[in-house]
């Protein structure tokens, strides 16, 4: 295991915490409408159907109306559980499987890692050298991509 930075746990969060909310929001901001269309839909997870990110019981949409989320809602950790996440389709007597949403690579390994250090940071614990090395030395790329390259999303209404 590795050894923690040489700084408390409450200097990481102080340091990284910000930089670590900026990322997260550059994503969302740049996957706002794929993200806002995925929320409150349906996935299987062994076998079980769920909702990713349920909407409000007092929020019902009308028999042909649609909703979308608010993709600021979402967690890291949900963030990061996207790209597991699937709809079993059942056709002609076989199961498909269809992923929720794609994601670039980097992105996923990106909100794994905001992920995790985000809960090490709340929970206390600190964050690896490792992982503060790769949130620091990734970053100003990362925001560059992101703000850069936004993904859009055209619809038929």
């Amino acid at each position: 295991m590795e050894q923690r930075e040489d700084i408390s746990a409450e200097e990481q969060k102080e340091k990284l915490l910000p930089l670590i909310m900026e990322e997260k929001a550059a994503f969302i901001k740049s996957e706002y409408g794929r993200l806002s269309q995925i929320m409150g839909e349906e996935y299987t997870e062994n076998g079980e159907a769920k909702i990713f990110h349920p909407f409000p019981e007092d929020v019902k949409p009308k028999s042909d109306e649609r909703i979308y989320g608010n993709p600021e809602e979402l967690t890291l950790e949900e963030l990061a559980m996207l790209p597991h996440l699937a709809h079993v389709i059942e056709r002609c007597g076989t199961y498909s499987t269809m992923p929720l949403i794609q994601l670039y690579p980097e992105d996923i390994n990106r909100m794994r890692l905001l992920a995790d250090m985000y809960q090490e940071l709340m929970t206390g614990a600190g964050c690896s050298p490792t992982q503060i090395r790769q949130l620091m030395v990734q970053h100003a790329e990362y925001m560059f991509a992101k703000q850069d390259n936004p993904v859009k999303v055209i619809r038929n209404t």
